[in-house]
């Protein structure tokens, strides 16, 4: 059985995305009680259109039983994202150049509600000492978008998104970030933990 994690491509002027970096680490890791659960990792391109079509086709090869997301933002903690909104609005372009504003899905649900045992998350996180806070929006760019449309798309199966900080080479003198370490462990834990409540709640 898989667990999905995904992880971003390097957008804006940046030539690296964190979670690339951490969802290629994490890719393989073994999962539950028995090692039922499998990661398979990928990397999800910052293209508006293209991000529905590769997240089914994931869905589709897999069949995962839960899937992870992942993005990076400001700030200098992990964020565990407690909802996704029907909602596009941002200020810098999609890779694509594309520029959006209103809603993901015309007449759908406003909102919904991450799957992930965010609780636990949290406990095990800062019990390892890694900065890590909840959030209420993901924003309205790429992150609450796939974030958006794994929950609308795909309701059956458990899913969630976590925010990452910037890297020391993306901000600048005065910014916070986090280590490239610290992100992977981070992710790669949350991973864990999620897994490990899946295989005890999973019928």
């Amino acid at each position: 059985m898989n667990i999905l994690f995904t992880g971003f491509e390097a957008f804006a002027d940046w030539s690296v995305n964190p979670t690339q970096i951490a969802a290629e680490a994490i890719d393989g890791l073994k999962i539950g009680n028995n090692s039922e659960f499998n990661v398979v990792s990928d990397i999800i391109p910052l293209r508006y259109y293209e991000i529905l079509p590769h997240l089914t086709r994931l869905v589709e090869r897999y069949d995962p039983k839960m899937i992870i997301l992942s993005g990076q933002a400001g700030g200098d903690k992990i964020r565990l994202e407690r909802q996704a909104v029907n909602l596009v609005e941002h200020r810098l372009p999609y890779n694509c150049g594309t520029m959006r504003s209103g809603q993901l899905f015309p007449s759908a649900a406003e909102s919904y509600r991450s799957r992930l045992p965010l609780g636990l998350i949290y406990s095990g996180l800062i019990e390892d000492e890694i900065p890590v806070e909840y959030s209420d929006s993901a924003g309205a760019f790429g992150c609450n978008q796939i974030f958006y449309l794994a929950r609308h798309q795909f309701n059956s199966i458990p899913a969630g998104f976590i925010h990452v900080p910037l890297l020391k080479e993306q901000v600048k003198e005065d910014q916070a970030y986090m280590d490239q370490e610290m992100i992977t462990r981070g992710l790669k834990l949350a991973t864990n933990i999620s897994g490990n409540w899946l295989s005890k709640n999973l019928i």
